[in-house]
């Protein structure tokens, strides 16, 4: 079963060109450890989340997909640093999976 991943994070202010920089960190790292569904970005306009939530979706072929994903990031050694420094740009994040729909 196909799944979106949509994460929405919380920028602290002072931080956006931070965040965008270790998202660019986050991409190689991923890219190393072999993930295969990139990330989409959208910054939100309007609405109740407001204008400092940085969001990013991908796809996976399935949730258990991006678990395996996960496990082979964290074991990574450039991991740990690279969510300390995004904990420091970030006050608060969530993260959904939604089933993808063909009509």
């Amino acid at each position: 079963m196909a799944v979106t991943e949509r994460r929405i994070m919380h920028i602290n202010p002072g931080k956006w060109a931070d965040m965008l920089a270790l998202e660019a960190e986050w991409n190689a790292l991923e890219e190393k450890v072999g993930y295969v569904s990139p990330k989409r970005w959208t910054r939100s306009l309007a609405g109740p989340i407001g204008f400092m939530n940085l969001i990013w979706e991908r796809d996976w072929e399935s949730v258990a997909a991006s678990e395996e994903a996960y496990a082979r990031l964290f074991t990574n050694p450039e991991c740990k640093n690279l969510l300390e420094k995004t904990e420091d740009c970030v006050s608060d994040m969530s993260n959904e999976f939604y089933n993808i729909v063909e009509v």
